[in-house]
């Protein structure tokens, strides 16, 4: 429910224009919302694009994920954008064009960006119902904690991925 969630919102501006907006919230569709925080509703106008403004709000998520006591951080994308999929999973960064993504393209080094995770072992879908997979990228907040998520997960088959 967008008017009650158990989450947080941030946004960006630019020259004093609203730029970009994310939510964090307990995570009910892992089914664990006492465990898992999830990365959600990330907008930025299309006149900011292409620009990673999300990026610069992570920080700020990840230290109110520890606040709020959750064990696990994480966002999900559709496994088929391939330019922002190597990002993530820390393979290629693209280039900075924009005076914004060359501010922002420092932070791909830093050490809490270096700490993100892509979960080898699960697919997010987000509904049954459509064709839609997304990888899972997270943050382990407790040292030694392996996350398991219970729901709106597929096995992926690590012999025959491509």
């Amino acid at each position: 429910d967008p008017d009650n969630i158990d989450g947080e919102t941030w946004m960006v501006y630019v020259n004093n224009e609203l730029a970009c907006i994310s939510v964090a919230e307990a995570s009910h569709y892992t089914s664990d919302p006492k465990v898992a925080a999830r990365i959600c509703r990330l907008h930025i106008a299309k006149k900011f694009r292409p620009a990673w403004l999300g990026i610069p709000i992570l920080p700020y998520q990840i230290e109110w994920a520890k606040e709020k006591g959750f064990k696990v951080l994480y966002f999900t994308h559709d496994i088929k954008a391939r330019a922002i999929n190597a990002m993530y999973q820390h393979k290629k960064f693209g280039a900075a064009i924009t005076p914004l993504q060359k501010k922002i393209k420092e932070m791909w080094y830093s050490d809490w960006y270096r700490a993100l995770k892509t979960d080898d072992r699960y697919y997010f879908q987000v509904d049954d119902r459509i064709e839609l997979l997304q990888y899972i990228y997270y943050w382990t907040l407790e040292d030694g904690y392996i996350w398991r998520p219970k729901s709106n997960i597929m096995e992926i088959d690590n012999e025959n991925r491509t």
